[in-house]
């Protein structure tokens, strides 16, 4: 399956829902299950950031793959992508 196409944006106010560009929730980083969490709003808006660019993140890194496929830093970024994907 694959992921809700980016950009990904940050809304609200600790805790913050990453969204799809169509508005639709990501995710809610003040839930973990059915409990609120005891992250700091500092980290929440950090964790909240780094979820958010995860699909451009994910396309520099397939972009690079493509340039310099036998490079070795291309085996340790397939094996990223391969853990974004899960496909390992």
């Amino acid at each position: 399956m694959k992921h809700t196409p980016g950009p990904w944006t940050v809304a609200g106010v600790s805790p913050f829902n990453v969204l799809s560009s169509d508005g639709r929730m990501i995710v809610n980083t003040g839930r973990d299950g059915s409990h609120q969490t005891s992250i700091k709003p500092p980290e929440d808006l950090a964790n909240a950031r780094l979820i958010a660019a995860a699909p451009e993140l994910l396309a520099v890194l397939e972009g690079y793959v493509r340039t310099y496929p036998n490079n070795t830093r291309a085996d340790y970024a397939r094996a990223v992508i391969g853990k974004a994907t899960g496909e390992k």
